[in-house]
């Protein structure tokens, strides 16, 4: 079950919110934390789906709800550590080779390994196969479609790594070879299998040339699974959840890094929540949430459903408009992209006609559609936050056989990721890191440190005047006299807003962007 907004309660309301769409947003809360404790509390009850859907009116009561400012942020505009996301990349960089193997204790299983069949994977399209590896361990075997060699397996793992190095959870994915007399069926498995099950399902699959089978081995998310995120409003019985799924900043701000991979296919289905049990009382745990099925991202919806609107408009949207184009003749805004080069494991992905202001999902995803300025900010923040070899290594994790394919990817990415900094860090001054150090504020313009071009900036503060190193580290000579200070970034060409930064003694508690 899960608490949400009543429809009563909304359409009583919009005449207030009719009345007021104030842009001025500033919200401090707790301060940067390593992951909370969590409190303990029974397992949750696990939700319909059609109830975790989101009502079917928000579609038009969307276009009346004012514009709220993000709740689960810090005084310094950042998201704190939780059961949601854990701060790693844009605040310790991880090496590549640690975004390479992906997250989890755990190795990656070996290639030729004898996997047991406990079951058939019984949600969404991909084809699947519950199993437990040599270790007893259980995990998701999910294969591409004949055709369409490495396509899905590569794409899962590419956004995986990267979101993983981001903060989000995800599960432990690997790529994997594996042969048709490598797969027994379980003695103990709850659904009636047969052999020829596995066949008919291999028999749809991808194969090598040497016979084998390429495989995304997806290890069970641990805990009591009770469902997916819901894009509106919390989860009943579970009191660490008190912030509406749609007002959180991580899942607001996760609109930059969909964007960036083309992850069209967010959805509830695609999203997990389990609760763990904890160590001391195994009736009492806590709730972890948790991102997951990533195949369609990196242009593999495009290439499989011969599609090329993913990422331009809504399913609805589209459908609309290529009635509309065979009616008059009007050129959607996919129209004339590609062709794409004809590479194993390559999606229908490109970054020339790429807008990361106006990207879109298959279907609505009531988060990305609250996301203001200030969120996709955020999210842009940690796309910036990954270097060349950092993606390539995402890349690698894929194990693409044609090299040519792995070089592509990384290019279309890095110039993706190029392009959501140039577009989502105009119309709020993208600065960050905010200290005093030495006697003198600073913090760092991440337009000039990422050399998104236009002339040189100049930093004001009260009588204050400074400029970047190339770096893009700026420094005030001292702190502002008064407890709040309001910089502004003047550059030729562009509107940027101010940044009120709040300084007590020798520390910078909160910052507000205008």
């Amino acid at each position: 079950m899960y608490r949400s907004i009543p429809l009563t309660a909304s359409i009583a309301a919009l005449a207030v919110i009719a009345c007021s769409r104030s842009d001025r947003e500033s919200r401090v809360t707790a301060p940067p934390t390593s992951t909370p404790t969590a409190t303990p509390h029974p397992l949750p009850a696990k939700q319909h789906e059609k109830a975790a859907s989101g009502p079917a009116w928000w579609g038009w009561l969307r276009h009346f709800t004012r514009p709220t400012r993000a709740a689960g942020v810090t005084p310094l505009d950042e998201v704190p550590d939780s059961t949601w996301f854990t701060n790693r990349n844009g605040v310790r960089p991880l090496s590549p080779e640690s975004i390479r193997k992906g997250p989890g204790p755990h190795a990656a299983p070996r290639d030729g390994a004898t996997w047991t069949v406990i079951g058939m994977k019984q949600t969404g399209v991909a084809l699947g196969l519950r199993a437990r590896d040599e270790a007893g361990d259980t995990f998701f075997l999910k294969f591409d479609p004949k055709g369409h060699d490495e396509v899905e397996t590569g794409a899962d793992v590419v956004v995986q790594r990267l979101l993983f190095a981001a903060g989000y959870n995800v599960p432990e994915n690997d790529v994997v070879y594996l042969t048709r007399e490598g797969l027994s069926l379980a003695s103990d498995a709850k659904q009636p299998l047969r052999d020829a099950d596995i066949d008919a399902l291999l028999a749809r699959a991808a194969r090598e040339p040497d016979g084998r089978y390429r495989a995304l081995a997806s290890r069970f998310i641990p805990g009591k699974p009770i469902g997916g995120i819901a894009p509106l409003g919390t989860r009943e019985g579970d009191p660490n959840d008190h912030i509406a799924h749609e007002d959180r900043r991580d899942m607001r701000g996760f609109y930059a890094l969909a964007a960036w991979v083309n992850h069209t296919d967010m959805k509830l289905a695609n999203t997990a929540e389990s609760w763990i049990p904890d160590g001391a009382d195994a009736t009492r745990g806590h709730v972890v949430h948790y991102l997951l099925d990533f195949g369609k991202a990196l242009g593999a919806m495009s290439r499989i459903e011969k599609r090329l609107d993913p990422g331009f408009a809504y399913f609805e949207e589209a459908q609309r408009m290529i009635v509309k184009q065979a009616a008059t003749g009007a050129e959607p805004p996919w129209a004339g992209i590609g062709p794409f080069p004809e590479l194993r494991g390559l999606g229908w992905i490109e970054s020339e006609r790429f807008d990361p202001a106006t990207w879109k999902c298959n279907y609505r995803w009531i988060p990305f559609e609250k996301a203001d300025r200030f969120d996709k900010l955020w999210g842009a923040r940690l796309v910036a936050s990954f270097t060349p070899p950092q993606i390539e290594a995402a890349v690698q994790a894929a194990r693409y056989s044609e090299p040519r394919t792995a070089e592509y990817l990384t290019r279309v990415l890095v110039e993706r990721q190029r392009k959501v900094l140039d577009r989502l860090f105009r119309g709020v001054a993208p600065l960050e890191r905010f200290e005093v150090r030495g006697g003198a504020l600073c913090f760092v313009d991440l337009w000039k440190r990422h050399a998104l071009g236009g002339p040189e900036a100049i930093y004001r503060m009260a009588d204050q005047v400074a400029r970047a190193t190339p770096d893009g580290s700026v420094c005030f000579e001292r702190p502002p006299a008064e407890p709040v200070g309001e910089i502004r970034v003047e550059r030729a060409g562009h509107h940027i807003p101010t940044v009120a930064v709040h300084v007590a003694g020798s520390r910078v508690t909160a910052i507000e962007r205008r």
